[in-house]
Order: C-alpha cells, then structure tokens, then sequence
C-alpha cells in the first residue's frame, strides 16, 4: 500500500509493535525499511506471478486465491469440529430425554441407518483432527516425527481422513431425505442442514490444503 510521502508499507512487514513498517525505494521494485536495514524485491516466479521476497530466503509471499483464505478456512474448520463434537453428545442425551418422557420417535428404518453412519462419519472426523493436530504439535518438539519413522500413522489418519470425504456424500443424503420425511421436526431437518454444510466444509478444508496427499514427502 503507497503512502502520502512516496514510501509503501505491507501487511506482512510489522515491527514488534505490530505496526506495518514503511519501505522506500532504493532500485527499480526493490525497497528499503525507512530508518531501518530491512530490504524486499518484487520478483515474478516461474509461473509469471508477483512475489514478495525479502532478507530471509526461506520466506516468500505470495498472493493467494480467495478459497485459500486463512481466516475463512480456520473458519469452516472450527465450525465443523463444534457441529462432530455436539452431535455426538447429543446422541446419549437425546437418548436419555426419550426414556425419561418414554417417548419413541417414529423413524424409518433407514432413517435410523443413515443416523448411525452419519455419527461414526462425525466421529472418524474428530478422531482425524485430534491425531492430525497431535502429531503437527509434537513434531514442534520432536522433529524425527517429520520423517518416514511416521509414514504408517501418518497413512492410517489419511485413510480416516478419506472416509471423512467420503461422509461428506452421505451427509447431503441424510440431509436430503431429513427434508422429505414429514414425521421429522422441523429444527430437526435443520440441524441436519448444518451438519452437511459442516462435513462439506470439513471435506472441502481437507482437500484444498491437500491433506490427504499420498505422496510422502516432507
């Protein structure tokens, strides 16, 4: 972003304030830190896209899609676990609520079917966040995790990751026939809408961020 006085600042440049620090141009796209000795270029990489390149050259910017958005994705993440965990919770709960009042809903069989599967899809989808986010964090302290010593673990959360995809169809099937069965309340049909848009979500965060690439390399 261009400044007033001829300098530019960028979002991914703060000092340890958090303030965007401002650069000056010193050669045709290369800059300055006004007052201070930290340098970026605007460069083209293979693919003819802009990139940011600065002092460190382990670190590089570059634009990103809208569906790549940080905050959109963490997002649908967060949004998903919240629908997996409360499902789950509410299957014993709305368990008990029917004995006590001893009331039986009545349901079709595959209905129930579809409601079963539909909670083992939630449950597999936790069971991968938790051990996907376990190994990232332990590899912080660990870094022989971040080798083929894991590719076994690593292949058995990427196939519960995989079923978790494959719930995602389901959860639009389960979704579908909630809206067509009349016996069903209606907030019922709801909480069915959002937890397909949720599996959706899950899927789509898993594929766009590749986390299922079979190909081991670290």
């Amino acid at each position: 972003m261009s400044t007033p006085d001829g300098t530019i600042s960028v979002d991914v440049a703060k000092d340890y304030a958090g303030n965007p620090k401002h650069f000056q141009e010193i050669a045709p796209l290369l800059f300055r830190e006004v007052n201070g000795q930290s340098r970026l270029a605007f460069i083209k990489d293979h693919a003819g896209r802009q990139i940011i390149v600065i002092d460190w050259p382990f670190f590089v910017y570059q634009p990103v899609p809208a569906w790549k958005n940080q905050n959109l994705n963490l997002g649908m993440l967060i949004f998903a676990a919240i629908m997996f965990v409360l499902t789950l919770l509410f299957w014993p709960l709305n368990a008990m609520l029917r004995s006590h009042y001893r009331y039986r809903a009545e349901l079709t069989s595959e209905y129930r079917r579809l409601r079963f599967w539909m909670r083992w899809a939630c449950g597999l989808n936790l069971v991968f966040l938790a051990g996907f986010t376990a190994w990232l964090m332990s590899a912080e302290d660990n870094i022989g995790l971040l080798s083929s010593h894991f590719d076994l673990k690593l292949r058995l959360l990427q196939v519960i990751g995989v079923l978790g995809v494959i719930g995602a169809l389901l959860a639009i099937n389960y979704c579908v026939r909630s809206w067509r069965d009349g016996t069903l309340w209606f907030w019922t049909k709801v909480w069915n809408t959002l937890l397909m848009l949720s599996c959706l979500g899950y899927a789509f965060f898993l594929l766009n961020w590749h986390m299922l690439n079979f190909r081991l390399n670290y």
